[in-house]
């Protein structure tokens, strides 16, 4: 249902921005996001995609929750909020915290990148990564955090309507 709702949100956009009907087909739904094991305070790539050449990448929607499988814990198994600490996105040439730029602010609490509808842009042939500086888990449990992306492959026609120029939060 979400992905079918945006597709029919950025057809809708499109189609105003060109005067033209955009055809579904022209819309190519990718989701991806790692689940990452987290024990430590540290930086952790939680989500990253490398956009194809004569593509541009259209973020909508992440969902990020933690699970405790520790035998005996209280919360053994119940889904939990997106970990404490800070998130932001990066450009880069790779699946590495290093960025060729900074998307958002690199200070925002991960609690409102994490689980938001959003409208990012990226370029092809880059790297979008969704990097979390996260907090140690408090009573130190080793907990799974998943993270989900519902993003959207478009032409460089549709992105030019729908995008225009993007810009960065700041250059690295």
């Amino acid at each position: 249902m979400l992905v079918t709702k945006h597709v029919q949100q950025l057809q809708s956009m499109a189609s105003r921005a060109l005067e033209r009907r955009v055809l579904y087909s022209e819309i190519q739904p990718v989701c991806f996001g790692y689940d990452i094991g987290w024990s430590a305070g540290a930086t952790y790539v939680l989500a990253s995609y490398q956009v194809p050449e004569n593509s541009w990448m259209i973020a909508l929607r992440t969902e990020c929750f933690t699970t405790n499988y520790t035998s005996g814990a209280s919360d053994y198994n119940l889904y939990g909020a997106p970990p404490p600490g800070t998130a932001y996105w990066i450009r880069a040439s790779s699946t590495t915290t290093t960025p060729a730029s900074i998307v958002t602010p690199p200070n925002s609490e991960s609690h409102l990148l994490l689980d938001v509808d959003q409208f990012l842009g990226f370029q092809p042939k880059q790297f979008a990564n969704l990097l979390g500086v996260l907090d140690a888990p408090a009573d130190g449990d080793t907990r799974q955090v998943r993270t989900r992306v519902y993003a959207y492959l478009v032409g460089n026609v549709i992105a030019d309507a729908l995008l225009g120029q993007v810009s960065v939060y700041s250059s690295v």
